[in-house]
């Protein structure tokens, strides 16, 4: 019997976070638990506690009560019912995956901008010289300045 009711409530959770529109590493971060530990629960292997149950609830807008099984009410939580007849503001926000996909994208651009100005900078930094002794792993005194011999300096 305890394995029945660890799948109904894996299933309604499961149920619960895609009706949320979360992904599984949203809902884990919202809750805070990995997303490896929400793919158990999810799949039922682990059994979550009370309050991760309660926390996971709040987060989904679902009743705890409805995700443990001991409520057989409408699937869908009342407070969805209305946010799908309401517009969703103007204000350019995204959904949560899409805005977490524009956040990673752009962090990828910025490391992709930092490392293209690195090597721009190592290229800059290196001579010839230094560049040959450091790929054949020989040490090279620097350059002295050329001087013609045997002439004075004017001043």
């Amino acid at each position: 019997m305890e394995t029945d009711r660890r799948r109904l409530v894996a299933e309604r959770i499961a149920e619960a976070r895609r009706a949320a529109g979360l992904s599984k590493g949203a809902l884990g971060a919202r809750v805070g638990i990995r997303l490896w530990l929400v793919d158990r629960i999810e799949a039922g292997s682990a059994t979550p506690p009370e309050e991760l149950v309660e926390q996971i609830a709040e987060a989904t807008g679902r009743s705890s009560a409805w995700l443990r099984g001991e409520d057989e009410g409408p699937s869908a939580p009342a407070s969805l019912a209305a946010a799908t007849t309401q517009r969703r503001p103007a204000t350019g926000t995204l959904p949560e995956p899409a805005a977490e996909l524009a956040e990673l994208a752009a962090d990828q651009a910025d490391i992709g901008r930092a490392l293209i100005r690195r090597e721009i900078r190592l290229e800059m930094d290196e001579s010839p010289v230094e560049a040959e002794s450091l790929e054949s792993g020989t040490e090279t005194q620097p350059p002295r300045p050329l001087r013609p011999a045997g002439r004075a300096v004017a001043s």
